[in-house]
């Protein structure tokens, strides 16, 4: 359905569904989305891309065979609505925790397998005393009670002993369980003092354990509705080496880069996913979580290699 609304200087319409590939130039648009697959949802990213952009680029320019290339890859949007399309694809991302996601949405884990290796940790969890302490930042205490750090240690220390097939998916559901039993209030995007607070629960090992399990089978759900469509794509996708995403090279080609740049001067990445990152051990010092700031384009901090001559 389509809405217009138009005057002498300016033309509106407000889609239900997807972008008409016949789009006028300088037209504004709002759109109803439609009810999306789990899939886009899997895994926190700040200012998600939607997937009504890229569909429709595609649609409207591409020809198959078509070969698309994500810099930015984030969650995987692009990457979904390419594979979608039947495009191959090409991706990469300077963040640690949006290349978890997005090798979760981009490899095959058995359902099955996840659920019951997820079960056995927690069952040898809910049994064990002793628990680890490996994990250590600025300012740990205050942002997880003392019972969430054990519950989170114990359920670390299993998933690093569970088969590596299926490791990134129960990393991903560890990486919201860490943010779920943090002293974050909801919603909240950036972790910070503030002087008015939520009443913060009391949360024990057990809370821990269970919202786990919840976010492993949110992730299964997710992933076995995507794998009907990964299966015809699975070797369309591949990841790119880490780099310096202006001046990319090595031996492929592509049509287009279809991306969603990330938007460092409203969104601090590092800063959001600060607890994931150290929890997952995707950085094992504050220096380290600091040094990724470096590795952000557009980045207002200028690296301490930067010569004059560069920046002139």
């Amino acid at each position: 359905m389509i809405v217009a609304v138009q005057n002498q200087q300016t033309a509106y319409l407000h889609i239900e569904g997807d972008i008409p590939a016949d789009l006028d130039e300088g037209v504004f648009i709002s759109v109803a989305r439609k009810p999306a697959l789990k899939i886009y949802s899997l895994g926190f990213q700040p200012a998600k891309s939607i997937p009504e952009i890229p569909r429709w680029f595609l649609h409207k320019y591409a020809r198959k065979p078509f070969t698309v290339l994500d810099p930015f890859a984030g969650s995987g949007t692009t990457i979904i609505e390419s594979l979608k399309y039947g495009a191959s694809v090409y991706w990469l991302d300077y963040h640690p925790l949006s290349r978890l996601i997005c090798r979760v949405k981009t490899t095959f884990a058995s359902p099955s397998e996840v659920l019951q290796s997820a079960s056995a940790i927690i069952q040898t969890a809910e049994n064990q005393k002793y628990a680890p302490n490996t994990v250590h930042f600025a300012n740990k205490d205050f942002w997880f009670q003392q019972q969430v750090q054990e519950g989170l240690e114990i359920i670390r220390e299993h998933i690093e002993a569970t088969k590596i097939t299926i490791q990134p998916i129960l990393w991903l559901a560890f990486a919201s369980t860490v943010r779920k039993t943090s002293n974050m209030n909801d919603g909240m995007l950036l972790a910070a003092k503030r002087s008015r607070f939520e009443e913060i629960p009391k949360r024990s090992r057990s809370d821990v354990f269970r919202y786990f399990l919840q976010y492993v089978e949110k992730a299964v759900e997710a992933i076995a509705e995507w794998h009907p469509f990964l299966e015809k794509s699975i070797n369309n996708v591949e990841e790119l080496p880490f780099a310096d995403a202006r001046n990319l090279s090595g031996d492929w080609l592509c049509d287009a880069i279809v991306t969603s740049p990330p938007y460092i001067n409203a969104i601090d990445y590092v800063w959001a996913a600060k607890f994931e990152l150290h929890w997952l051990g995707m950085v094992e010092s504050d220096r380290e979580r600091l040094d990724l700031y470096s590795k952000e384009i557009g980045t207002e901090r200028i690296p301490r290699d930067w010569s004059l001559d560069q920046s002139c």
